[in-house]
């Protein structure tokens, strides 16, 4: 039979945290990515949304992302 002490010793923790919010880029941005293109952002048509879920314990750390606009 365990006592009070040790049963508080054998416990396991979970800790959980949760974010959201907007990471638009900083105007003016360079575009990458349209070959021999060199242009340059003019503003930010829609926000990028992001979430993050962070679930850790004592042995590892889970991160969870989800983006979209």
């Amino acid at each position: 039979m365990h006592s009070e002490k040790d049963m508080k010793n054998d416990s396991k923790t979970l800790q959980v945290g949760i974010a959201e919010g907007i990471i638009n880029p900083t105007c003016p941005s360079s575009l990458a990515g349209y070959g021999a293109f060199e242009r340059i952002s003019q503003g930010v048509h829609d926000d990028l949304h992001v979430r993050c879920l962070i679930l850790e314990t004592e042995q590892s750390v889970v991160a969870l992302l989800s983006a979209c606009h």
